[in-house]
């Protein structure tokens, strides 16, 4: 108990003796209480807000991962379409026997 608080009590003790303290006694506890209800929730509401977080994070994750799987398909069938032609532009200098 700090100095203050200590002072407050021994005064109320002193004014309106051990009836007084209780009663100060008894409303500081109600005011713990209340404070104590309050904490737990705004841990609650914290508790929420991290978890719509997390919900949203975990989406964002999915999203992104299926935009870089659709990019490598659309990269490999580039590739195969660039595949062909170089394999095409082969056939054809071979035919024409050779490059000059």
């Amino acid at each position: 108990v700090d100095e203050v608080s200590y002072g407050f009590l021994m005064d109320a003790a002193t004014r309106n003796g051990s009836a007084g303290l209780m009663k100060v006694i008894a409303k500081g506890g109600t005011e713990i209480e209340k404070l104590s209800k309050q904490l737990e929730q705004q841990h609650a509401n914290h508790a929420t807000k991290i978890e719509k977080l997390r919900r949203e994070k975990r989406a964002k994750l999915k999203e992104l991962e299926q935009q870089c799987a659709k990019h490598v398909a659309e990269i490999d069938i580039f590739c195969c379409k660039e595949q062909a032609k170089l394999v095409k532009w082969i056939s054809t200098l071979s035919k024409k026997g050779g490059a000059g």
